[in-house]
C-alpha cells in the first residue's frame, strides 16, 4: 500500500472522526521499516467497550505502540481509530553508521501505523462508529535528556487537535474515557486539551484499559496557565518545515 492508501486506512472518507486524523507522519512515508521479529502484540480486555454498553469517546493515551494496539483492537468490535501523532520520524541520513537518535521513538508507531492498515482496510469499522483518538504517553520523552545534534521530536496536543464538545454532542457523546497507565500521571498538556471539555460539561474518567477507574484526575487550568503552557511550547519544542514536531538540536557555537 502507497502512503495515500495507508492514510485513507486511518482516515475513512466515510468516517466523521478523519478530519481529526494528523497526516503528518503518513506524509513521511515510505519510510524503512523495523525489524519485526520478536514483537508481541499486546491483548486488552475490552469488554467493558462492547457495542451498546457505552457511548462515549476514547483517548488512548498510552506509552508508544501500546495506543495504537489498543485502538485497533477497539476498531475490531466497533470504534474508530484516529491517530493524533504529530510527531516526525528522525530522516536516515547516508552519512550516519546507523539510525539518528531521536527523543522520542516515532518509527515504532510509524510502523503500526503501516502494518495495520490492511486489517482496517479489510474491516473497516462503520461510519457512526464511536472515536479512539490515540496518542503516545511518551510523546514529550519524560526524563530523556535532549542532547545537541538529537532529533527532538517531542510533541504536545492542544484543544485545537480535538473536535469541540457541541461535535461531540451533535454524535450523542457527552462522556469521554481517559485511557491511561495508573502509575504514569497525566500530562498537562492534555490536561489544557481537554479542559474546553470540562468547561463544556463534558464527562470525563480517567480509566486503566480494562476500564477500572484512576484515582489521579486531570491537572487544574486555568487562562494564565493556558497562556504559559503555549508561550513556554513555543520555545521548548521544535517545529518540523514539512509540518509535526521534530527538528534537529543546533550545535552550541562556543568561543
Amino acid at each position: 500500500m502507497d502512503k495515500y492508501a495507508i492514510y485513507e486506512a486511518w482516515a475513512p472518507a466515510a468516517s466523521v472522526w478523519s478530519p481529526w486524523v494528523k497526516p503528518v507522519p503518513f506524509a513521511h512515508l515510505p519510510h524503512p521499516p523495523l525489524e519485526l521479529a520478536g514483537i508481541v502484540r499486546p491483548q486488552f480486555d475490552l469488554a467493558w467497550l462492547q457495542p451498546g454498553k457505552v457511548r462515549c469517546a476514547i483517548v488512548a493515551d498510552l506509552p508508544g505502540t501500546a495506543a495504537f494496539y489498543f485502538a485497533l483492537q477497539a476498531a475490531a468490535i466497533g470504534w474508530q481509530p484516529v491517530s493524533l501523532l504529530n510527531a516526525c520520524p528522525p530522516p536516515y541520513l547516508p552519512s550516519e553508521p546507523g539510525p539518528v537518535e531521536s527523543a522520542v521513538d516515532v518509527d515504532s508507531l510509524l510502523n503500526v501505523l503501516v502494518t495495520s492498515a490492511p486489517e482496517l482496510t479489510a474491516c473497516p469499522p462503520p461510519p457512526d462508529a464511536p472515536p479512539v483518538f490515540v496518542l503516545d504517553a511518551q510523546r514529550q520523552a519524560p526524563g530523556r535528556l535532549i542532547d545537541e545534534e538529537m532529533f527532538d521530536n517531542r510533541s504536545v496536543v492542544f484543544a485545537s487537535d480535538l473536535p469541540s464538545a457541541r461535535t461531540l454532542a451533535a454524535h450523542g457523546i457527552n462522556r469521554v474515557f481517559v485511557v491511561r497507565e495508573a502509575a504514569i500521571p497525566p500530562g498537562r498538556d492534555l490536561a489544557h486539551a481537554l479542559a474546553p471539555w470540562q468547561k463544556a460539561g463534558v464527562e470525563i474518567n480517567l480509566v486503566t484499559a480494562d476500564g477500572s477507574s484512576i484515582a489521579n484526575q486531570l491537572p487544574r487550568t486555568g487562562p494564565l496557565a493556558e497562556m504559559w503552557f503555549r508561550f513556554t511550547t513555543w520555545f521548548s519544542l521544535r517545529r518540523n518545515p514539512s509540518g509535526g514536531f521534530g527538528a534537529f538540536v543546533p550545535e552550541s557555537s562556543g568561543g
